[in-house]
């Protein structure tokens, strides 16, 4: 008795969890077990479930509110099939190895509403491909269908009989059922090897959710998981060389429940090596029957969002987007041709669901200038924003960047209302900014220059931006032509600037009394091209990313290269105060040593192109965003389907890599921490050519017990042009 009652708990938790369409968004993914790209092919914010890929590889099955669907991969249209009398399908269901039939499992209960169905009335039924009338296989209730054996002959599926749940098989028309597993507990998911020989199923047998697999005739069961994962839904690949299998990351008992933090992970079915292909919320529903492409080089699954969950807890986001240039623009030169609307800065609030735009206001900005051109600070109650405008607005005539005009200016926005923005205060200089840092501890920001060696000092006080001092660096046997970024330090005492054009890193000591930088300490030679860096919470590190290219652009260059992440031990010792020591050198006199900065990790960041990256506020991890060659167009020969998240563990100045995330977005150039360090965001700018919305991607980052990851939860459509973000 004790096992009904906890399989009818499973099945209410099960059923309830996939009855929330209004709030549940399902995306029909693939994955290519030989490129490791994870492509979305359609999605929709309806609750659907379990794909089937068809045997001719046209098409696929979905189920969703009872119904099944045909998925046309040519049209990318979802079509109802008629399956007579079976109007309340569950997610057991799929196509027989001649492509000439269905199977699927159905609720016989002629006069009660789908929402009202009863787990213990499933039968199995078949019909033809194409729709019609449905013929009972199994007599007996309930029967969840799972596999068609390879000849044709034999259907597998899991069945509750004498208070247990078993794997049982029938005869394609019907019959006497056989049971295959006879011990206390449950035993589910199964299906049928390539060759037929074996059977591959999900069992509590060992008093854990594994994996397991058996003769064909039930004899010879092999355990073949043994983790902390619960492990379900094994399906062999066409080819028998590989397993495909479901793991939620946290143990669920017997239960499979939706919408949980789940792994999908590949088994190699030779040496039983097992690999992780990606993270998602699901389970229920995602890959409950055989989805393999019939060559068995993808397979199929259904992932989903909660719509309205805010994960990211930041009260605002401030978004920047470049509605003049598509990502092709980097290419050709050419601008949109819709413009529908300036640049301009996007308000949006956190409503506890989600994020929602509260407000807008046209500012220029450029996708093409470096990351960092706009900064954020509360100054006697009132919130401002700092932007460096270095492209202006793209006239409607404008048909290429060259006839966009360099705007030159310092705009402050006043955003203490979120509903009513409004331009403060603006600046106009000689030559162009390139960014704009406010200090971390004073009214104070620092302001660079295109083509000049230049530091400014300003500050803001009552809505006016006021220059304080601008000096030239004057480094020694320095020639620097600009200054693209440039972080502060934590003490707000130094501050680090990469200087692109010489491939170094400088450190400098900033004297608050005259607004002065001087160098401080030794340089560093790096990479070509090096980019955004950090330092880490007390100032101890710096961290920074080298794009380390040089190629032609329109190469396969960003498909082929590796960004660096390289870390460095930042000395912050006064020369006054350290301990003097007498150098070897026959003289008398004591010396007090010199500053030395040391780079003490050089590795990999990823293959392609890391322009940025963020650190978790409590310190212990790193993302870098890798836009890899998702911006170039697709026939270009260094073009990419996805860009991806690279993930370090961060401790004691060292960064260990985590994992690799691949991800579906076109030349995503920010990425931003919540304060809670749990939730995480990231820009997609929209299609190559401008036709379409970009979107803000969220992501979780979750630590369950020893075992650490992401997992993209939803995101949210935005216009076109999304490249830059502030929250607080």
């Amino acid at each position: 008795m004790r096992y009904i009652l906890f399989l009818l708990l499973k099945f209410i938790i099960l059923y309830h969890s996939i009855g929330q369409p209004n709030n549940i968004k399902s995306k029909l993914e693939i994955y290519n077990i030989e490129t490791h790209e994870q492509t979305v092919l359609y999605e929709e914010n309806v609750h659907f479930e379990a794909p089937n890929w068809s045997t001719d590889g046209r098409f696929m099955l979905i189920n969703g509110g009872g119904k099944l669907y045909r998925f046309d991969l040519a049209t990318q249209q979802k079509t109802l099939i008629n399956t007579g009398l079976a109007d309340k399908l569950n997610n057991d269901h799929g196509i027989s190895p001649d492509g000439k039939h269905l199977v699927i499992s159905h609720y016989d209960a002629p006069n009660v509403k789908y929402e009202d169905r009863d787990f213990k009335t499933s039968r199995i039924y078949t019909l033809p491909i194409e729709g019609g009338t449905p013929k009972v296989i199994t007599s007996k209730t309930p029967s969840f269908w799972h596999g068609w054996s390879p000849d044709g002959q034999t259907l597998i599926y899991t069945a509750l009989r004498n208070d247990n749940f078993d794997i049982y098989v029938i005869n394609v028309n019907g019959g006497i059922e056989i049971r295959l597993t006879d011990h206390e507990g449950l035993d589910d998911g199964s299906d049928f090897s390539s060759d037929g020989k074996h059977i591959y199923y999900n069992s509590m047998q060992s008093g854990k959710m594994e994996i397991w697999r058996m003769n064909a005739d039930g004899s010879q069961k092999v355990q073949l998981t043994d983790d902390r994962f619960s492990n379900w839904f094994p399906h062999p690949s066409p080819d028998g060389q590989h397993m495909v299998f479901l793991s939620y990351l946290e143990d669920q008992g017997s239960s499979h429940p939706a919408m949980k933090k789940v792994a999908l992970r590949l088994m190699n079915l030779k040496d039983q090596s097992i690999k992780t292909l990606c993270y998602l919320t699901g389970g229920q529903g995602t890959i409950n029957v055989p989805s393999w492409s019939p060559d068995g080089k993808q397979f199929a699954f259904v992932s989903y969002e909660y719509i309205n969950q805010s994960v990211f807890d930041s009260d605002y986001i401030y978004a920047f987007v470049d509605n003049a240039m598509p990502a092709t623009g980097y290419i050709d030169g050419k601008l949109n041709e819709d413009r529908f609307s300036k640049d301009e800065l996007v308000v949006l609030k956190n409503t506890g669901q989600d994020f929602e735009t509260v407000s807008r206001i046209a500012v220029s900005n450029s996708v093409r200038r470096w990351p960092n051109s706009a900064s954020m600070r509360t100054i006697d109650q009132q919130k401002y924003i700092l932007v460096a405008e270095q492209d202006g607005q793209a006239a409607p005539t404008a048909t290429s960047i060259q006839d966009i005009s360099q705007a030159k200016l310092l705009t402050l926005i006043d955003v203490t209302d979120a509903k009513n923005p409004f331009i403060s205060d603006t600046l106009t200089f000689k030559n162009i900014p390139t960014c704009v840092v406010f200090h971390p501890n004073e009214d104070l920001f620092a302001l660079t220059f295109l083509g000049t060696d230049s530091i400014a000092i300003g500050t803001v006080k009552n809505g006016k931006i006021s220059l304080l001092h601008s000096s030239k660096m004057s480094l020694p046997n320095e020639t620097i032509p600009a200054i693209p970024h440039f972080t502060w330090h934590p003490s707000g005492q130094f501050a680090a600037i990469s200087l692109a054009g010489n491939n170094k890193l400088m450190f400098l000591k900033f004297d608050s009394s005259n607004y002065t930088f001087e160098q401080w300490g030794n340089s560093l030679k790096t990479a070509p091209l090096p980019g955004v860096g950090y330092f880490n919470k007390d100032g101890q590190f710096y961290i920074q990313t080298v794009i380390n290219l040089t190629a032609d652009l329109e190469q396969d260059a960003y498909k082929d290269n590796t960004s660096l992440l390289n870390i460095y031990r930042f000395d912050d010792n006064e020369l006054p105060n350290s301990m003097p020591t007498r150098n070897n050198d026959g003289q008398s006199i004591y010396e007090s040593p010199d500053i030395k900065h040391t780079l003490i990790q050089n590795s990999a960041f990823g293959e392609g192109y890391v322009e940025t990256f963020a650190i978790s506020p409590d310190d212990k991890y790193i993302i870098g965003l890798n836009m890899r060659g998702s911006w170039l167009p697709k026939e270009r020969i260094g073009h990419t389907e996805t860009a991806s998240l690279e993930f370090f563990k961060f401790q004691n100045g060292k960064a260990k890599k985590i994992g690799t995330y691949p991800f579906k977005a076109v030349l995503p150039e920010c990425i931003l921490f919540d304060p809670s360090g749990e939730g995480i965001t990231v820009t997609d700018f929209g299609q190559h050519n401008g036709k379409s919305t970009g979107s803000l991607i969220f992501w979780q980052l979750l630590e369950e017990a020893r075992f650490i990851h992401l997992v993209p939860t939803h995101s949210i459509p935005f216009p076109r042009g999304l490249h830059y973000l502030i929250a607080k």
